[in-house]
């Protein structure tokens, strides 16, 4: 019996957009930055070959195939009708491939001009089949088509899915399609909303209504929540109002201390976020030797700074204060410095004081060679 072509294969879409893969052409030919901007186009055909693990690969086509039937692949690109026939005329006779009847039906809402399964024309070339829309309406008592896919979801069923998003809290504010299915804590509530009791897969919005198996309308309803969770966004200026809200929670339960906007001089304008609960601000005014260090790769545009210390008591290194700024010079750090020692006072009500100066406190900061924070230091104490 000869393979079948994998019912799930959307591989032949694949070769159909990446025909024309990358030109051979000299380095300083080719264009820089994204690569999306690529322009050279290959006209040679594609080629299945096998690498040195005998996993099989498509020339300049980096999509995986190891999950598809090579062989029937195989055929196609050589264009070996004997074969490929024979494989999709067994496929005809268990009522899937591309020379079985096309039972596809969609609605009108969906506004779709091709079926999305592929066929054999009259010149026997795989083609997508054109929709065409039935002149006669239907009746109501019995149908010669299965029901089209449902696109709109019931009231009750996006309320549902509202309350599952909410679960995710802060975790909303970075929801796509693709986390919400890789998110544990949103499979678990899925599972309670659904009586889940199978055992060989997790469940997916699919499965809460089909409706939300277009990834495109399940983004809308998280759009929607994230605009009215997050009205400001989830940037700079989302962070201004999340502070006046941790504000108004008691010290102990504050996170978000400091978002601010600062103009130095000769410099553009420069954003501070500062983050501190008050069990940090205690351990910092308690430090006898802290370090400190930026990041410069973990946000994007911004620059992590972190204090850290030495907890004697869970003998373990602590972070003391972490912040994010978009300025290195040392007025950025004289700042950075004084909101993070008035953040400490304000919570313990103790300074933050230095053995040197005043016979007690930090004894030594350990720093790499970095003179913003070398001067920032200075200038303040």
């Amino acid at each position: 019996m000869p393979p079948l072509p994998h019912q799930q294969t959307t591989l032949i879409d694949t070769i159909e957009q990446e025909n024309d893969p990358p030109l051979r052409v000299d380095a300083e030919e080719l264009p820089t930055g994204n690569r999306r901007h690529r322009t050279y186009k290959c006209r040679g055909p594609l080629e299945l070959r096998y690498d040195n693990y005998n996993q099989p690969y498509i020339h300049a086509l980096t999509t995986e195939i190891q999950e598809f039937d090579t062989p029937y692949l195989h055929a196609l690109l050589l264009d070996n009708s004997n074969w490929y026939l024979r494989v999709e005329n067994h496929a005809k006779s268990l009522g899937i491939g591309p020379l079985a009847p096309c039972t596809f039906a969609a609605s009108p809402n969906e506004q779709k001009a091709n079926c999305p399964h592929w066929h054999r024309d009259e010149n026997n070339t795989l083609q997508r089949g054109a929709l065409i829309q039935s002149a006669v309406k239907c009746p109501t008592t019995s149908h010669n088509h299965p029901p089209p896919l449902l696109i709109k979801t019931p009231p009750q069923i996006a309320s549902c899915l509202e309350s599952l998003l909410l679960c995710l809290e802060w975790k909303l504010a970075d929801a796509t399609p693709w986390r919400l299915v890789l998110d544990s804590g949103f499979i678990y509530s899925l599972h309670h909303a659904l009586a889940w009791t199978s055992h060989e897969r997790d469940p997916s919005p699919h499965d809460l209504h089909p409706s939300l198996g277009n990834l495109d309308h399940l983004r809308w309803f998280i759009n929607v929540l994230q605009t009215s969770k997050f009205p400001q966004g989830t940037g700079f200026y989302g962070a201004k109002q999340l502070v006046g809200e941790h504000e108004q929670l008691p010290v102990d339960h504050r996170y978000l201390r400091c978002v601010e906007q600062y103009q130095l001089p000769n410099e553009d304008e420069f954003w501070l976020v500062i983050c501190m609960t008050s069990r940090m601000s205690l351990l910092l005014v308690q430090a006898k030797r802290i370090s400190i260090d930026t990041s410069f790769k973990r946000v994007c545009g911004w620059q992590e700074f972190e204090v850290e210390g030495w907890d004697n008591s869970h003998q373990r290194s602590m972070v003391l204060a972490r912040a994010f700024t978009m300025s290195q010079s040392s007025d950025a750090h004289v700042i950075l410095f004084h909101c993070i020692s008035n953040i400490a006072e304000q919570d313990t009500g103790i300074p933050i004081k230095f053995f040197h100066i005043h016979g007690t406190g930090i004894e030594s900061i350990i720093a790499d060679n970095h003179c913003g924070q070398a001067l920032g230091i200075f200038f303040l104490y």
